[in-house]
């Protein structure tokens, strides 16, 4: 986390490793003493799904590009090129 709040840096400041390791810890301890695991394994999973959903659309547009940079060959499978053509 410090390393993308330093704008890709490997070896981010002292104080940003400080914070966000402190953050993380005090985060992870309320849940676990509130909710205990389940608490925990929850909202991991609710900070991990827009990230999922943001992911697909990513890989979608990848391969939505690449078909664009790079079309398809001349198929004479009528078959074959309606599959490369979605």
């Amino acid at each position: 986390m410090s390393s993308m709040l330093s704008m890709g840096n490997a070896s981010p400041p002292i104080r940003f490793r400080l914070f966000w390791g402190i953050t993380s810890g005090v985060v992870a301890g309320i849940l676990l003493r509130i909710g205990g695991l389940p608490a925990l394994q929850t909202a991991s999973i609710i900070a991990g799904v827009p990230l999922s959903v943001i992911l697909i659309f990513m890989g979608y547009g990848m391969v939505k590009t690449l078909h664009e940079d790079f079309p398809a060959k001349d198929v004479k499978d009528k078959r074959a090129k309606e599959y490369l053509n979605r």
